[in-house]
């Protein structure tokens, strides 16, 4: 690869992470430039190198990459937030967390943790496509059971549920 095509390689694949609204797989990248996914991710290291010092990062989230901004600048970024916040809720994040830790679940083993009803939080959060209906229980009633997402994974800067905080039971 000619360093006019690197230099071409690297724009490209910037335009499509900065435009796409989830993480990109290498080989989807690959296929759409028509090049090999080893190239691909020889660029993306590159280009992980030459932005790690400035205010967009590129990193590997959810069996993706995706542009975000400098962990360094959570500060400023966060007060950002404070101005255009539509962040989840106490009730929210608990419901998160226990389809999180649990899942597949369903909605009453749910409700018997947080004891109380859930129904419209699952419904937001099902919206906000931060979990989704991962199929059927073989309980009475056959209720669906309930598990997170990638968006989910995406939200929270996470590759996996293996890096959720441990549990730690009193």
């Amino acid at each position: 690869m000619t360093e006019k095509n690197f230099t071409d390689y690297t724009k490209i694949i910037e335009a499509l992470l900065f435009v796409s609204p989830r993480p990109i797989q290498t080989k989807t990248i690959g296929e759409i430039l028509d090049i090999s996914e080893d190239c691909i991710k020889e660029i993306l290291k590159k280009m992980q190198e030459d932005f790690r010092e400035r205010g967009i990062n590129i990193r590997k989230v959810a069996e993706g990459i995706e542009m975000c901004t400098n962990p360094s600048l959570h500060c400023y970024i966060e007060k950002l937030q404070n101005y255009t916040s539509s962040s989840l809720s106490k009730a929210s994040l608990e419901t998160l967390a226990i389809i999180a830790y649990n899942q597949p679940v369903t909605r009453a083993e749910i409700e018997e943790i947080r004891g109380v009803k859930t129904a419209k939080i699952l419904s937001s959060l099902l919206e906000a496509k931060l979990i989704r209906i991962s199929g059927k229980s073989d309980k009475p009633g056959k209720p669906f059971v309930y598990c997170t997402t990638r968006d989910f994974l995406r939200h929270f800067g996470i590759k996996s549920l293996d890096e959720l905080p441990s549990i730690i039971k009193i």
